[in-house]
């Protein structure tokens, strides 16, 4: 039956927290209210008609409006809510989940100049309401043009399922604040079309977002339809990474000649899972069940993407296209584990589904953390695949990352079942010189009791089972391609036969460093303690000298590569 909400003298209808609702179809006559309160939940089986004010049918931040026929037609304007923790100049990828919302008058103390939507042919993000004139305003290198049409500002309607950039209020702090954001128009419902595009020249980038009142589940989503062979199952989120305090002037890493700051701002699910996106240490960690308030931004994504999110989708191929969602196929749900990315508060994230994975993170000498996944999940092989493997978004002037086909990744799916005898390879890029570390974060199935995770550094020819320490050492600045490996047993010196290492010999004359092996010597690396390659060569012989004078004094680890296997020797040089 109908459920007819009016003016009574009782206590008017509110679905208080974790109460799911169920109705066939609901009116709210003038007078009446109807609110979901956060972390609840209302199910229509028809639609919802609202006689009263648009303020008196209030779908609160983190509640879900869900309806199960997608021919319902709704009517009348209601209220959906959306807090986003901001600062000034802090940016929210943002869609919305009615229609007539108007873009500009959702976030009036916004500048005109921004509200953005992205470009996927040259890959910028272009203003809505004012046409860039690149380079005049600073935004695109010449000879980019915006290539969007200006849109009217009194009257731009949120497109459908469309994802937008938006700055916060000009007229924030600097200090972090949840901010309330009011979505008000007639509730999205059924069969929901987004364009997506990936021209010659472009990348497939697309920013799209949540089109509906409700949570969404990615997966089911990328699962719907023809949507998989479209897009790949990998979705980006934008969420305003803060610097440590330290991160200042000259000490803030920088990766680009002209001096600019960049850093990963991305937090990333695929098909192996979600990582966070960088953040500052010791404000969280890298855990998947969840992570603390005061780290709101380093919390990774599950599969349930909230009200007003929007993110990024990468098309598969050149062309264009539309996914479609609607709300028989799983895609709309309540679940209360997802998180909204700019910033949301602390969530559990557990999912059902527990995978052979860890999270392993670097952390600078400037407390920055940035994390990385490696995983073994059903349907991924050891060869390069986006539905499974995802890229660094952005290079920042401090990253971590696996590698893979010469791709530097923020995710990586190594293939299913797991194989103990797998080796993973990872690189970094290191900002400034120092002290840093790599940990592990968390780990699933058969990584939480039965197997041990090492870390090889192939500079110092030191191994560290990370699964009971974090491995610390001093590096120069610079990039390092290739400087770590993942193992799954103490392979300590790459093989090396302990009767080699007893023989092999490394001493200091008055004027040489000197190997005496018993095999010949194919390759010798030098290096100093902070990693940094000091001397190489290939001598071809049993016995190798090489002149001190070329080193200043110190401690140096020296590699020696034999036929027989690898032979790490430190020595001191006087």
């Amino acid at each position: 039956k109908k459920c007819v909400i009016a003016r009574t003298p009782v206590e008017l209808p509110s679905l208080t927290t974790g109460t799911h609702g169920l109705a066939k179809s609901v009116i709210v006559k003038s007078g009446g209210k109807l609110t979901i309160d956060p972390k609840s939940s209302l199910t229509i089986q028809n639609y919802l008609k609202n006689e009263a004010a648009a303020s008196d049918v209030l779908v609160e931040s983190d509640a879900n409006l869900l309806q199960i026929n997608n021919s319902s037609v709704n009517i009348g304007n209601i209220t959906v809510k959306r807090n986003a923790n901001l600062k000034r100049l802090d940016y929210t990828y943002w869609g919305s989940p009615v229609a007539g919302q108007k873009l500009r008058s959702f976030s009036p103390a916004t500048l005109n100049t921004r509200f953005y939507v992205y470009n996927e042919v040259n890959d910028y993000f272009d203003g809505i309401f004012v046409f860039f004139t690149y380079p005049t305003d600073g935004m695109y290198p010449t000879p980019t043009l915006s290539l969007t049409p200006v849109q009217p500002e009194a009257s731009y309607d949120f497109e459908k399922a469309k994802g937008y950039a938006v700055r916060a209020s000009n007229a924030l702090s600097n200090v972090l604040s949840s901010i309330p954001h009011s979505f008000v128009g007639v509730p999205n419902n059924g069969l929901a079309s987004i364009p997506v595009v990936k021209s010659p020249t472009g990348q497939g980038y697309n920013l799209i977002s949540n089109p509906y009142p409700s949570n969404i589940d990615f997966y089911a989503l990328y699962n719907y339809g023809t949507n998989s062979s479209i897009i790949y199952n990998t979705a980006y989120f934008w969420t305003n990474t803060n610097y440590n305090p330290k991160m200042q002037g000259a000490k803030y890493p920088s990766n680009l000649p002209d001096g600019t700051k960049i850093t990963n701002n991305y937090a990333i699910l695929n098909g192996t899972g979600g990582v966070s996106a960088p953040y500052a240490s010791g404000t969280g960690n890298n855990d998947p069940i969840g992570s603390p308030s005061n780290c709101p931004e380093c919390t990774k994504p599950n599969e349930f993407i909230k009200v007003g999110q929007g993110f990024i989708v990468k098309v598969r191929n050149a062309g264009s296209y539309e996914l479609s969602l609607e709300n028989n196929s799983g895609i709309r749900n309540n679940n209360s584990t997802s998180v909204f990315f700019n910033r949301m508060a602390n969530n559990n994230q557990r999912t059902n589904v527990e995978k052979d994975r860890f999270w392993i993170s670097l952390k600078t000498p400037l407390d920055f953390v940035s994390p990385i996944l490696i995983g073994y999940p059903q349907g991924s092989t050891t060869n390069y695949e986006e539905d499974y493997d995802a890229e660094l978004l952005i290079y920042g002037g401090d990253s971590f990352y696996s590698n893979l086909d010469n791709k530097k990744l923020a995710i990586q799916g190594r293939g299913y079942p797991f194989n103990p005898s797998d080796e993973v390879t990872l690189g970094a890029r290191l900002g400034l010189e120092g002290q840093y570390e790599i940990s592990l974060g968390a780990k699933e199935g058969v990584f939480v009791s039965q197997q041990s995770i090492f870390l090889y550094d192939k500079y110092l020819g030191v191994t560290t089972d990370i699964s009971k320490e974090k491995y610390v050492f001093s590096s120069k600045a610079g990039d390092f391609g290739d400087r770590f490996v993942i193992q799954y047993s103490n392979q300590g010196t790459l093989n090396t036969s302990n009767n080699l290492d007893k023989l092999l010999k490394v001493y200091q004359s008055s004027e040489y460093i000197i190997i005496d092996s018993p095999d010949i010597v194919s390759s010798l690396k030098i290096y100093d303690v902070s990693g940094k390659l000091s001397y190489q060569a290939k001598p071809d012989k049993k016995r190798v000298e090489v002149h001190s004078s070329r080193f200043l004094s110190g401690v140096y680890i020296l590699n020696i590569e034999t036929k027989e296997g690898n032979v790490i020797k430190k020595i001191t040089k006087k």
